[in-house]
């Protein structure tokens, strides 16, 4: 199984062709808004919620001693963590983008600041990740 951090963002880049409209990794959270009659980080919070109740019902059956610790549970494991991630670095993207419309600045995404914060949002992880390793191989 890979580490979260190292999956984090090929997860991304492969979802992103599936998940993204026109190469914009917003879209989606735009037209879901629209399908839903709510904002885009209102739908993002719906997604980030899902997997957040997913992940809370996986540790709860290994608290209470029914997990199975099979490669497939930490697969399932290791998707939802991966995914609450990934969706919180879109649902940051969403708000740089409300904050310039309500301030009035060029979006987010027209200067490219969005992918630059995502990308750079994985890259910390990923540091993070090798030296909390680092400390328990200490």
């Amino acid at each position: 199984m890979d580490r979260p951090g190292s999956s984090r963002k090929t997860v991304l880049l492969e979802r992103e062709e599936a998940y993204a409209t026109n190469g914009d990794r917003l879209g989606n959270f735009y037209s879901g808004a629209v399908m839903n009659n709510t904002t885009p980080m209102r739908y993002g919070f719906g997604l980030v919620a899902k997997q957040i109740i997913a992940l809370r019902d996986l540790i709860f059956k290994l608290s209470d001693g029914k997990g199975t610790y099979t490669e497939k549970e930490a697969a399932k494991f290791n998707e939802y963590v991966t995914d609450i991630r990934n969706y919180s670095a879109l649902l940051n993207a969403l708000y740089l983008e409300e904050k310039d419309r309500f301030t009035g600045n060029m979006c987010a995404v027209e200067r490219g600041e969005v992918t630059e914060h995502i990308d750079e949002t994985i890259k910390k992880y990923n540091r993070e990740v090798v030296e909390r390793v680092k400390g328990l191989l200490a």
